[in-house]
């Protein structure tokens, strides 16, 4: 559990990083460096302005950096305030099977005050949402 852990800080935090150097205001003329060239402008039903999603694909062992990768589901809700932009900030959803880009429409209304200058990135984690799901066999029970 614990590697599990380090694993995802070490890509929130990468992940971080590249996204932070990004200015994706005015998203369609998005320019995303490496695995990031995947997400795309987009909408998303419910929501009355442009986003910026797709998959953000990544090893699934991160400190071999080979094999197999996996696919995450990210949706990027942009900054207000693109000149004087901070570090963004991540929504990752709590609970089994939680989907975090389900929770973009309240950064597009009642949550909007996050946004002010920071881009909101709601990645769902392995297994959730559009993100790679696992198929875990079940024992059957006596």
């Amino acid at each position: 559990m614990r590697r599990v852990r380090c694993v995802c800080f070490v890509f929130l935090v990468t992940t971080a990083a590249v996204l932070s150097l990004l200015d994706v205001g005015g998203c369609a003329k998005l320019h995303l460096p490496g695995a990031l060239s995947k997400l795309k402008a987009c909408r998303l039903a419910g929501i009355d302005e442009e986003l910026v999603c797709g998959k953000l694909t990544v090893f699934e062992n991160r400190e071999m950096r080979t094999g197999r990768t996996i696919d995450l589901n990210v949706v990027v809700l942009p900054a207000f305030d693109q000149k004087q932009k901070a570090e963004p900030l991540f929504d990752l959803a709590g609970g089994p099977g939680a989907a975090s880009t389900e929770a973009a429409a309240f950064y597009a209304g009642p949550g909007k005050a996050y946004r002010r200058r920071h881009d909101v990135v709601c990645v769902d984690q392995r297994g959730t949402g559009k993100s790679n799901r696992l198929a875990i066999p079940r024992e059957k029970t006596p």
